[in-house]
Formats: C-alpha cells, sequence, structure tokens
C-alpha cells in the first residue's frame, strides 16, 4: 500500500480516489486526492458529480476473505492507465504552441528529422527561400538572420540548428530516451552537434559554394559566399574537399567500435547525418571512411528518418 501512496504523492494531481477499502488513511494522501472509504455505487456517484474528478480510482474487495492483492492490483492497474493519460497529457502541455519554420532543401531538414524523431506536434510554415520568404519582415522578427531552421515554443525563438536540436533534445530529447541527462553523456553529445555545426559545416559550405550555380538549388545559406566568383575555382574545391577529408577521418574515429556517436542512438546522431548526407549528395566519396558509411546506414534505417527519405 505504501507503494500506491508514493505514486499518488509523486503524481501530485487534481483528482478523487473512491475505494471501497479502508486500507489508506486520508492523511496519508495528497490534500487534492479525496479518500473514500466506500463501495457504495451511488456514494461514488454522488461524490464524483460534485468533486469532477481528473483522477478516480475504482477498487474494493468484495468480502473479507478476498486476498488484498486482488485490491491492490486492482488499484494500481487504474493507476498505471492514470498514469499514461497523464504522460500524454504533460507531453502535450510540453509541445503547446510549438512552431517550425522550414524550407525544403536546407539545414532545416535536420530540425525536420529531430522532430520526426521526437513524434511531437508542432505547427509547420514552410518557407520559399527562391522568393524571398526569410528576408520578409514576420519571419525577420522570428529570426533577423533571415535563415531557417527556426522554431518558437511558448512565445520564444530559436534559431541555428544545433541550438534547436539541443534544446528540443533537452525539452523532450531525455524521456524519449534520444538524449542524455545532464552529465558528461549530455557533453558528449553536445560536442557532435556543436561539431557538426561549426567544423564540419565550414568546409561543407565551402565546397557547396564551389560547385557550379546550376548544382546548387536555393541557395539555403543565404550567404553572398555561395555566388562569389573566386569560390567557382577548381582549387578552392579541392581545397574544401581536402578539409572535408580530414573532418570525416574525425568522424571515423569517433565512431571507431561504436554504432553510434555516443554509443546509443541519440539526436547527435540525428543532427550530424543530416550533414553528412549532404556531403554524400555533393558526390563526395564516402567509401574510405567505413566506419561513417556504416553509421549513416544504420542512421538512415531509422523509422523516422527512413519515412522522411522516402517522401
Amino acid at each position: 500500500m505504501q507503494m500506491i501512496i508514493k505514486a499518488l504523492k509523486q503524481i501530485g494531481q487534481r483528482g478523487i480516489l473512491l475505494t471501497g477499502w479502508g486500507g489508506i488513511a486520508q492523511t496519508d494522501l495528497p490534500d487534492n486526492i479525496f479518500w473514500l472509504d466506500s463501495a457504495d455505487v451511488k456514494m461514488r456517484q454522488q461524490a464524483h458529480a460534485i468533486a469532477k474528478p481528473e483522477l478516480a480510482l475504482y477498487a474494493h474487495l468484495q468480502n473479507e476473505r478476498d486476498d488484498a492483492c486482488v485490491y491492490y492490483n486492482a488499484l494500481l492497474n487504474s493507476l498505471n492507465s492514470f498514469c499514461v493519460a497523464l504522460e500524454c497529457q504533460t507531453l502535450g502541455e510540453k509541445t503547446m504552441s510549438l512552431t517550425f519554420y522550414f524550407a525544403p532543401m536546407s539545414t532545416a531538414s535536420i530540425t525536420e528529422a529531430v522532430l520526426a524523431e521526437l513524434a511531437i506536434p508542432f505547427d509547420l510554415v514552410t518557407l520559399n527561400i527562391s522568393v524571398g520568404d526569410t528576408k520578409k519582415p514576420e519571419f525577420l522578427k522570428v529570426n533577423p538572420n533571415g535563415r531557417v531552421p527556426a522554431i518558437v515554443h511558448e512565445g520564444v525563438a530559436i534559431w541555428e540548428s544545433s541550438a534547436i536540436t539541443m534544446y528540443l533534445g533537452e525539452v523532450f530529447g531525455v524521456d524519449a530516451k534520444l538524449y542524455p541527462a545532464a552529465g558528461p553523456k549530455r557533453g558528449e553529445a553536445m560536442k557532435w552537434i556543436a561539431w557538426g555545426n561549426v567544423t564540419l559545416a565550414e568546409p561543407t559550405s565551402r565546397l557547396f559554394a564551389s560547385l557550379p550555380t546550376e548544382m546548387q538549388g536555393d541557395a539555403e545559406t543565404n550567404s553572398e559566399e555561395a555566388s562569389d566568383p573566386q569560390m567557382k575555382s577548381a582549387i578552392a574545391m579541392e581545397k574544401a574537399k581536402s578539409d572535408l577529408a580530414d573532418c570525416l577521418g574525425i568522424l571515423n574515429g569517433g565512431l571507431e567500435g561504436r554504432s553510434f556517436l555516443i554509443g546509443d542512438y541519440s539526436l547527435a546522431d540525428t543532427h550530424l547525418q543530416g550533414i553528412v548526407g549532404w556531403i554524400g549528395a555533393m558526390q563526395i566519396d564516402l567509401t574510405p571512411f567505413p566506419n561513417v558509411t556504416g553509421w549513416l546506414k544504420r542512421c538512415y534505417e531509422r523509422p523516422a528518418i527512413a519515412k522522411l527519405m522516402a517522401g
């Protein structure tokens, strides 16, 4: 019975506990949970109508010969059902007013994958970079940098894909077992996410800028570098490829003996696979980095990512 009392105290929700066995004293329970020591159906109905509870658990012994375990099991089953419903309600409260600003074929695809892995609801705003949607005043109020991705959660705007991934990981990913709790393991995840956006993304952006304009699609980077004639030289392209090879060597080493970046799959993998996938799409040969190709394949086999890739 103490286990039941402890669980009820942890829930701490508004409600009423209706049962027919006097095994708990009202003083043992939180003030917002009422104890009715009666199995009388009419009394239950009257109390329920008055209190309008969020929590109503029904369990009682039919007679003194019944094993108390029957009572405990019935009550625990009801309590478990309520906890599941409460978890869904809490998730809904956390995700209330989450808006995601997205543009196809952009780094916003990283955030798209993170949200898909977390399986949380959000409002989607799709922008068209080529017609200047990210430079319009209404979007600049969200992100004055005029770039995607960006999210607004509970009225607070957050931009930069790495910041978004870490924020969503902290708020939603820990419970979903997709992001480490605070501590060294989280630091390891943050290290790879930040490295991806800074060290790896820098030569990746230079390689993208060196490509012929017709191969770039929409210049998601919104930077002059993407159209700078000096970046179109063969020398610039080879330098970018050389620097990328160094970065991929670091990633390959980090994955030695590991299926994923920090051991188990996490949002750090979700984040990095988006950048490495973009590198592969620019016809960079990844085969010299077997740990990277194996890791990328495992990431692509994740149901959420596979569904996104399938369109």
